[in-house]
């Protein structure tokens, strides 16, 4: 008999590792814009070299309530707040890196996203959908460390538009 146990310490949610994430694929996202932050939610929670940022379930994309790691327990939580809470963390990173890759033209195109972004309830309608069908597409976290699968294409982007 061949056990093998995966043995993972979770990060807790709003804590995730980004270090596998280079600059230029910060630079790729900032271009792109329309589709940064599903992009970006992908590849910090639900990539296969990460396992450990998977922090976040959401079993039923109807569901009113998601799933996040804290402090070693799954805590049921409001799912618009969390997606809220997402989004916003998600542009605070894009805007740091931005700042760090010094390029006024990438500070501009984001700062111009985030403008449409906070003018727009449809953009924004949009863009939770897209973000709550990212976490329910890849929360399958129990199958894809089982199985060996990968639940997130491994640094591709999705250009997606709205």
């Amino acid at each position: 008999t061949n056990n093998n146990n995966l043995h993972i310490h979770f990060n807790n949610f709003g804590s995730e590792d980004l270090s596998h994430l280079p600059i230029e694929y910060f630079k790729e996202l900032i271009r792109i814009t329309n589709n940064s932050i599903p992009n970006l939610v992908k590849r910090v929670h639900f990539d296969k070299a990460k396992p450990e940022n998977f922090n976040i379930y959401l079993e039923d994309v109807k569901s009113k309530t998601i799933k996040v790691f804290k402090d070693n327990e799954w805590i049921l939580q409001d799912a618009d707040e969390i997606i809220a809470k997402m989004k916003d963390d998600k542009l605070n990173i894009l805007d740091k890196k931005a700042d760090e890759i010094k390029d006024d033209k990438l500070k501009t195109k984001l700062n111009t996203y985030k403008n449409r972004l906070q003018n727009n309830t449809e953009a924004n309608k949009i863009l939770d959908g897209r973000i709550k069908n990212v976490i329910y597409n890849n929360s399958n976290m129990d199958d894809s460390l089982e199985t060996g699968t990968d639940s997130s294409s491994s640094g591709s982007i999705d250009y997606g538009s709205y």
